[in-house]
């Protein structure tokens, strides 16, 4: 743990390092600080397209950064930090002490979490409450402590607020309750998953209403209507749609997965290796997947 700690402070001191060199702040940026400065003015941080967690965030440190952007930037570089010790603690839980001090260090130096660590945006903090909500249900499945499972549904209702792709995460604890009650037939833990559903619910369900009542219908996000207004080209000047099609899954090859990729292999992949490594035979059940 001592060493956990000692790398999420050498975490938080080169995002701080970095983020002094990187002054530009983009369109989604500037929308959140809006969105914190009016909610520190007495108005409400709920937009359609931009959750409410990140600005609520810095809206609280804001009075003591003495400036909206840095603020913001410094929630980020909280978060990166904190993001070692989850990754550590996962890591540690699913494949033992050496691979989580392995993840530990590479999520600490990477340098797409780095980027996300020092930007005025949500990612840093989505992937703090997510990692800590994936740990808590390997608490309650992995090690059958089933009351971490209102923790993980609490967890994964913070990160929807944080981005609406973390609503996907509690269907996925849903179906791994039920998967894990149908082999064990402990029904025990359908009353602790049904406690996690609650609350998702309990912390998602005022921003919930609100987009009810600016979309006039119950949805996640205004942001899902938003991109596929996008993608169909109705938002601009129209465009054939097989064309819209070709032209985003380009532009997701080309911009989204060079950053989503290297973090993957870097967090699960290496930690793996080195766990399975100590296992004879483990190079021929595992060089395909290698290959």
């Amino acid at each position: 743990m001592s060493a956990a700690l000692a790398l999420a402070v050498v975490a938080l001191a080169l995002r701080l390092w970095v983020l002094r060199a990187l002054p530009v702040i983009d369109a989604d940026g500037v929308s959140y600080v809006t969105l914190a400065r009016r909610l520190a003015d007495g108005g409400s941080a709920f937009d359609p397209l931009f959750h409410p967690l990140y600005p609520a965030a810095f809206a609280v440190v804001a009075p003591l950064a003495g400036d909206w952007e840095l603020a913001a930037r410094l929630v980020s570089a909280l978060a990166g930090a904190l993001l070692v010790l989850a990754a550590w603690a996962l890591t540690r839980a699913l494949l033992g002490e050496d691979a989580a001090r392995l993840a530990a260090i590479l999520v600490a130096v990477h340098p797409a979490l780095v980027r996300a660590g020092t930007a005025a945006m949500p990612e840093a903090l989505y992937a703090l409450l997510l990692v800590g909500g994936v740990w808590a249900a390997w608490r309650a499945l992995g090690a059958g402590a089933e009351a971490w499972l209102v923790a993980a549904g609490f967890l994964f209702g913070l990160a929807y607020l944080a981005r609406p792709e973390g609503a996907a995460y509690l269907l996925g604890l849903v179906a791994a309750v039920l998967l894990a009650t149908l082999r064990d037939r402990r029904r025990r833990r359908l009353a602790w998953g049904g406690g996690a559903v609650l609350a998702w619910i309990l912390v998602a369900a005022p921003y919930l209403v609100y987009l009810r009542g600016v979309q006039g219908r119950w949805t996640l996000s205004g942001k899902l209507a938003h991109n596929l207004s996008l993608v169909q080209g109705t938002a601009g000047a129209p465009s054939p749609l097989p064309w819209r099609v070709l032209e985003n899954a380009y532009l997701f090859q080309k911009y989204a997965l060079p950053e989503l990729l290297p973090g993957v292999v870097a967090f699960l992949l290496v930690p793996g290796v080195v766990a399975r490594a100590r296992r004879r035979g483990w190079l021929a059940q595992d060089g395909v997947l290698l290959a």
